[in-house]
């Protein structure tokens, strides 16, 4: 018996709530592959079916179809039969399978590097098959998320939205709605703020499906960018909601997560990163912000093997100064600021929260207007401003001329936040939610 396997499992089962759980291991040489699968009872690790398959990589899909067919069967569900697949994948090609699957962890690593890298797996993809429309899309996803790091915003528009219109033209459906993704590549046509939350409360009183919810989205962040972060919380959970399993729901979950912080609710937030770091091993986001947490709530001693796995990472610096700011070590924290402003692969974010914690104003803000300048939206950085600073330098950089300019570029202030909350609470009775000031929470 291994009873460090058996805790393993049983713990697995209590965090995500399931009865059951499948786990394996894979051999690969050359061409052939041996799957070695077994489904456990989380209640007590009893073994229900297991079995071992040797394939070439050729037949990979079938496998898949294969080994699901099966543990569906050992279960005893009933389904409804999908032309006897399982397994959706976009394409029938293991090549370009293999390569689409390289992309998704290199664009996981959530850097200017792994981006690049990713952009050439998903080429490769569809090289080899030219009707994989979920490799169009993750290119163009990987364009979007490069402007963060400097291309042009025209440029960033151009390719991404090419990729998207390819996706398109195969029949694709992403979970995230067509309508959502061409309001944010094309961002020098992006309406005003009164507009969107116009559009979204028109599909929420006609029901209109190719919204696919994503309305709760938009009035969310229109909301958290006016500063009812827990109004737009409250938007953002019931989408989550309405949406369990949901491709979509990995953005909106960074979203949810960092409203979380931004209340105050840091216990909560580090829960929601723990139950991610399970079912997302491979994100590297939620792993860095996990340790953040941990090092804001004085847990350092815990996120000490997980600050081991970034290492390697060009946010190790940050994660240093930001250790040594919660502790109190604000020269040491000053003398890695440096290296941070000099770092090439490193997003804005972490340049801006660096400025702002060792007090340079003028080079936080710089970084701030640069970012609004590739792109970022402005809910974006206040959130992020919101939920990793100490409230009481969040509301000193809130209270500067320059943030205020921010806000009134973008049209935020007293009138909006009522017009805003009248809006909203005109559809209060099919969302179930009531807008107020935070305060009044």
């Amino acid at each position: 018996m291994n009873l460090a396997f058996d805790e393993d499992v049983k713990s697995l089962g209590e965090q995500l709530k399931t009865q059951h759980c499948v786990g394996g291991a894979i051999q690969r040489v050359g061409n052939h592959v041996r799957i070695s699968v077994n489904l456990l009872d989380t209640a007590d690790t009893t073994v229900l079916w297991s079995h071992s398959y040797d394939r070439t990589i050729d037949n990979i899909f079938e496998l898949q179809d294969e080994i699901a067919g099966s543990i569906i069967e050992a279960l005893t569900i009933e389904l409804d039969p999908r032309n006897g697949k399982f397994v959706g994948i976009g394409t029938r090609n293991p090549h370009a399978y293999d390569e689409y699957l390289k992309g998704m962890q290199q664009l996981r690593l959530d850097t200017h590097s792994g981006f690049e890298a990713a952009l050439v797996n998903f080429e490769d993809a569809t090289k080899l098959d030219p009707r994989f429309g979920d490799a169009y899309f993750q290119s163009g996803m990987c364009y979007w998320y490069m402007s963060i790091f400097g291309l042009p915003q025209v440029e960033v528009s151009r390719k991404a939205s090419n990729k998207f219109n390819t996706a398109m033209n195969l029949a694709y459906q992403p979970e995230i709605p067509w309508v959502e993704l061409n309001r944010r590549i094309r961002l020098e046509e992006r309406p005003g703020q009164s507009r969107l939350v116009s559009e979204a409360c028109n599909a929420i009183q006609e029901h209109d499906n190719s919204w696919q919810h994503f309305y709760f989205v938009q009035l969310g962040r229109c909301l958290g960018s006016a500063d009812f972060f827990r109004a737009s919380l409250d938007y953002h959970n019931e989408y989550l909601r309405l949406n369990p399993g949901f491709d979509a729901r990995l953005e909106v979950e960074n979203d949810f997560q960092k409203l979380l912080s931004a209340i105050g609710n840091y216990d909560h937030a580090l829960s929601f990163l723990e139950e991610k770091s399970i079912t997302q091993p491979g994100n590297q986001k939620a792993l860095i912000e996990k340790i953040m947490l941990k090092i804001r709530l004085g847990r350092q001693s815990e996120a000490a093997h997980e600050i081991e796995l970034i290492r390697n990472s060009s946010v190790k610096d940050f994660i240093r100064l930001y250790n040594h700011f919660w502790d109190g070590r604000d020269l040491q924290a000053s003398s890695i600021y440096v290296d941070i402003q000099n770092a090439d692969d490193l997003q804005s974010r972490y340049k801006f929260w660096g400025a702002f914690l060792v007090h340079k104003f003028d080079s936080g803000f710089g970084h701030v207007q640069e970012s609004i300048t590739r792109g970022a939206p402005w809910f974006d950085i206040k959130l992020l401003l919101k939920s990793a600073l100490p409230n009481s330098l969040y509301l000193k950089i809130a209270s500067d001329n320059r943030y205020i300019e921010i806000d009134n570029k973008f049209e935020i202030d007293d009138n909006w936040r009522a017009e805003l909350t009248e809006m909203c609470n005109k559809v209060s009775s099919l969302t179930r939610i009531r807008v107020r000031p935070d305060a009044d929470y």
